[in-house]
């Protein structure tokens, strides 16, 4: 419902969560809240044909890694000289070791992988740009994912 064409309108409901934006991260926490019983309101003051906030400006690429141990290492000289907490590590690491698994649940998609199409037109690119950091531990196994080739 675009509000700004409605005169006189009137909020009346209650919520369990309320997301602002409705880019990758935003769609995910609400999906994730509604999973788990939460009523939720998803905002978003995108114009109209330019929804999806960060993730479709950043030409729809998701972080992924072909080893969980790997990406550990890299993330960890990526956050570094900050003191993160071991757990918040980990979920963050798990989420993106697992990101495949939850393109093809949640989106019902085969998530394109760029290391295992190095010669695609969409790889190459960003062959200068990926991975961010190719000298730090890990990196050989940094992977990007989209939703589709290109």
């Amino acid at each position: 419902m675009l509000t700004t064409r409605i005169n006189n309108f009137k909020w009346q409901a209650d919520f369990d969560v309320i997301v602002i934006g409705f880019g990758g991260a935003g769609a995910t926490a609400a999906r994730f809240a509604a999973d788990n019983n939460c009523k939720v309101l998803l905002t978003d003051v995108a114009p109209v044909g330019h929804e999806g906030g960060n993730t479709r400006y950043c030409g729809q690429m998701i972080a992924g890694t072909k080893s969980k141990s790997s990406y550990q290492k890299y993330y960890s000289k990526m956050t570094a000289p900050f003191d993160l907490n071991q757990k918040i590590i980990d979920t963050f690491v798990d989420g993106v070791a697992d990101m495949p698994n939850y393109l093809k649940k949640y989106l019902h998609v085969e998530p394109f992988s760029f290391l295992a199409h190095p010669d695609r037109p969409a790889v190459q690119s960003v062959k200068g740009d990926f991975p961010d950091y190719p000298d730090y531990p890990g990196a050989s196994d940094y992977d990007l994912y989209t939703v589709h080739d290109g």
